[in-house]
């Protein structure tokens, strides 16, 4: 191609498309060469999708198609996020981890809730026991005669007694007074919740991945 001036690739017709067997002109260190455009194409993709590397796809398309005498894998990760290897890229491929996760005892801080307050204050007022009827009470004394006898020792001689009653003090009441007043009490509440698992999903847009094998 080195004898070819632009003027002269300028005023060729113009290809609408390339055949695998279309010979294309290149030059080598000054050298006029002709390659094959399937020739061309194979050094073009294998320098952009070398071995390993990931294709992403928005609409459903397949790189085995798309570029001859290449082998692609479809990724297995329905669902799933990509995340980075190791330095030492021993862990590629590996899948792990979870939309949905279940907490556990083990996963919270120690903690206890604690509670207190005060009762509405209310005031009783004053209040009336109930009458017991009319009634009194008796006390029994007993006074005891004594003589002294020809031996010398106190012997009872007579005995009796009186018995003696309260006055009557008629049905009556007590009042007692209550007034205002309130309790505090305190304490932990009791224990709550169904363990069910949460989903830990962040906002996502699904695509079609490949990487290439060989």
């Amino acid at each position: 191609m080195a004898d070819i001036t632009l003027k002269y690739l300028t005023e060729l017709t113009a290809a609408t498309s390339v055949d695998a067997n279309d010979l294309i002109h290149i030059n080598q260190g000054g050298n006029d060469r002709s390659v094959t455009a399937s020739v061309l194409r194979a050094f073009m993709i294998n320098a952009i999708y070398p071995v390993g590397v990931t294709l992403f796809f928005a609409t459903n398309q397949n790189p085995n198609n798309l570029f001859p005498n290449t082998r692609w894998q479809r990724i297995n990760g329905y669902g799933r996020t990509i995340r980075l290897a190791n330095e030492a890229m021993s862990d590629v491929l590996e899948t792990g981890g979870s939309d949905s996760v279940t907490l556990s005892v083990d996963n919270i801080p120690s903690h206890s809730h604690g509670f207190s307050g005060n009762t509405s204050s209310y005031d009783h007022g004053t209040r009336t026991t109930s009458t017991n009827g009319n009634h009194n009470h008796g006390i029994e004394h007993r006074v005891n005669n004594y003589a002294n006898s020809t031996g010398g020792n106190d012997v009872m001689k007579t005995g009796g007694g009186t018995t003696f009653y309260t006055k009557d003090s008629g049905e009556h009441s007590h009042t007692v007074q209550i007034g205002s007043h309130s309790h505090s009490f305190s304490g932990t509440t009791g224990s709550t919740g169904g363990g069910q698992s949460f989903i830990t999903k962040n906002e996502y847009i699904n695509l079609i991945a490949w990487y290439r094998v060989s």
